[in-house]
């Protein structure tokens, strides 16, 4: 569970947004690191530094034992790019991305629709959708949220994001 506060600075980051805010403030003569603590906190999310985040992640991976278990989820990856054409399908009107744990669909399919599973990386995925700040749904292509997310390990990108902790 830890790990989704990581993703959810993961996924602030990754989003064009993030890029097109950064751009503006270094234009602006703006520091970066000053502008995220001012504009992009509030009630539901806000940046965090490594170490923190690294204590966090470590705790959550103690608690599975995860160097003697590689069946426990230890963190899922998504594609930049398709969080980038959600948002940008609609821009301006996604204020909140909800993550929401779900069961992977060939786990359901496969006869085990509503059995739990505890932290299975095989069972576990997380859906992710827009919402506006009136708190209305905002769908991809009128119908569509974003899934397929890989655990990782083992669907991580290779080298570093193979790791654990952040660098």
């Amino acid at each position: 569970m830890k790990n989704t506060v990581l993703l959810i600075g993961i996924l602030a980051c990754t989003t064009q947004a993030c890029k097109n805010s950064s751009e503006q403030d270094r234009q602006n003569g703006d520091s970066p690191q000053t502008n995220l603590q001012t504009k992009v906190e509030s009630a539901y999310s806000q940046f965090i530094p490594i170490d923190s985040a690294n204590k966090m992640i470590g705790s959550y991976l103690a608690s599975i034992d995860y160097t003697n278990n590689d069946t426990d989820l230890q963190s899922l990856i998504i594609s930049a790019d398709q969080l980038e054409q959600y948002i940008n399908q609609t821009p301006g009107d996604i204020a909140y991305f909800k993550l929401m744990l779900a069961h992977r669909l060939d786990y359901i399919n496969a006869g085990n629709d509503g059995v739990y599973d505890g932290y299975n990386r095989n069972a576990l995925t997380i859906v992710i959708a827009g919402y506006n700040n009136n708190g209305d749904a905002i769908y991809f292509d009128d119908g569509f949220v974003l899934d397929y997310s890989s655990p990782c390990p083992p669907g991580c990108p290779p080298d570093v994001a193979e790791s654990p902790l952040l660098p």
